[in-house]
């Protein structure tokens, strides 16, 4: 459904978000 796609588009985005800075955080 369409919503499971916007779910998961913004879940990808959100962990990305968190994630990117975190590894470059912690080099």
């Amino acid at each position: 459904s369409q919503y499971k796609f916007v779910c998961e588009a913004v879940h990808k985005a959100y962990t990305e978000g968190i994630a990117k800075p975190l590894l470059e955080f912690s080099r």
